[in-house]
């Protein structure tokens, strides 16, 4: 899978014509907490300090700010996961447009994929953004470019 991914982006870039650009792409980065708690990040959240996103008012505050950044247009959601699974999550956001697939306790399924189907996308981009790689950017990059095309 490598192979093919640094091939395309070689190809987008290496053959591609240049283009003049009439506008520079906007970018909005969300950052929010892991709504299942695993407690592998830095900061760790006590049992009793945790929430259930699940349950309400979370639920309309989730709701409201999936809205909010639905005016932004979005045309592209990148989520924070591991690359390998993007034909899992496929599987899942296209269940979850279905209506066969009820949105978990996790902040892909609660804000990625409900933003994503607001904005009538067909996926959610599977990044791991964290490790800041230049595999991980050029990943990006490719998948960009071939959205594009």
């Amino acid at each position: 899978m490598p192979v093919s991914f640094a091939l395309l982006f070689v190809s987008a870039f290496a053959f591609a014509q240049p283009i003049e650009q009439t506008h520079k792409t906007k970018v909005m980065p969300l950052g929010v907490f892991h709504f299942n708690y695993p407690n592998l990040d830095a900061v760790k959240v006590a049992k009793e300090d945790q929430i259930s996103v699940l349950n309400e008012p979370y639920q309309s505050q989730i709701l409201h700010i999936a809205k909010a950044i639905a005016e932004f247009k979005p045309t592209i959601i990148a989520v924070e996961s591991n690359p390998g699974r993007q034909a899992k999550m496929d599987s899942l956001y296209s269940e979850y447009v279905l209506g066969r697939f009820s949105l978990g306790k996790n902040e892909i399924f609660q804000l990625g994929f409900r933003l994503a189907k607001m904005q009538a996308l067909l996926a959610c981009i599977v990044l791991m953004i964290w490790e800041n790689t230049t595999s991980t950017w050029e990943l990006f990059l490719a998948i960009l470019c071939d959205y594009r095309s």
